[in-house]
C-alpha cells in the first residue's frame, strides 16, 4: 500500500475536481453567465498584476528567510511562493501555504525555522490587513455604532500582531521557539 500511497493522493485532487464540477449540481449556465459578464479589462489587469504581487511577496519572504540564516534565491522564492499561493488557495484556512516551508527542507534548510518564516509571512500579511482595518474603522467610524469599543478593539488587535510579531523576529524569543519548544513537538522524520 505505502508503494500506491504517493500516487493515490497526486489522484485525490482531480477526483474531488471531477466529483464538484460533475456531481454538486453545479449550474454551468449561471457560470457561463457570470464569466460572460465580466469585465475582460479587470480580468486582464488582474492577470497583469499577479507577477508583481508574486516578486513582492518572494522578495518580502526571502528578507524574513535571510533574517533566519537561510539563503534562498528570489526566482527560487517566486517559484515556491507562487506553489503556496495556489496550495493555499486549494485547502481550508490556506494551509496548502505551509507547504513553502517543506519546499525548503527540500533544499536543505531546517524544518523549523522554515516553517517560521512561513508563520510570520502571513503575520505580515495580518499586519497589512489589520493597519488597512484601522484606517477603514477611523474613515467610517461614524456609520459604526459604538465607537469607543471599536477603537479599543482596533488597537487591542493592532497591538497583539505587533507583539506577536516582534517576538517572533527578536533574536532570543525566537531562538527559545526554535531550539527548545519546537524540535520536541516535531516527529523525528520532520526535524532535518
Amino acid at each position: 500500500m505505502k508503494r500506491y500511497l504517493p500516487w493515490l493522493l497526486r489522484l485525490l485532487g482531480p477526483a474531488l475536481l471531477i466529483y464538484v464540477l460533475f456531481f454538486t449540481g453545479l449550474q454551468w449556465s449561471e457560470l457561463g453567465a457570470s464569466l460572460a459578464s465580466a469585465n475582460l479589462w479587470l480580468v486582464l489587469l488582474s492577470l497583469l498584476l499577479m507577477a508583481p504581487f508574486i516578486w513582492i511577496k518572494a522578495w518580502r519572504w526571502t528578507q524574513l528567510l535571510h533574517e533566519l540564516h537561510i539563503e534562498l534565491p528570489l526566482n527560487t522564492a517566486a517559484g515556491i511562493y507562487a506553489v503556496g499561493i495556489f496550495l493555499g488557495g486549494t485547502t481550508p484556512g490556506q494551509a496548502g501555504d505551509f507547504a513553502k516551508g517543506f519546499y525548503l527542507r527540500d533544499r536543505g534548510a531546517a524544518l523549523a525555522p522554515a516553517m517560521l518564516s512561513v508563520v510570520l509571512d502571513r503575520l505580515c500579511d495580518l499586519l497589512v490587513m489589520a493597519v488597512l482595518a484601522a484606517l477603514s474603522v477611523f474613515t467610517f467610524s461614524s456609520l459604526l455604532p459604538n465607537q469607543a469599543l471599536q477603537t479599543a478593539l482596533v488597537f487591542v488587535t493592532g497591538g497583539g500582531l505587533l507583539l506577536a510579531t516582534w517576538m517572533l523576529l527578536a533574536r532570543g524569543p525566537r531562538e527559545w521557539l526554535l531550539g527548545r519548544v519546537l524540535p520536541p513537538l516535531l516527529p523525528d522524520r520532520l526535524r532535518a
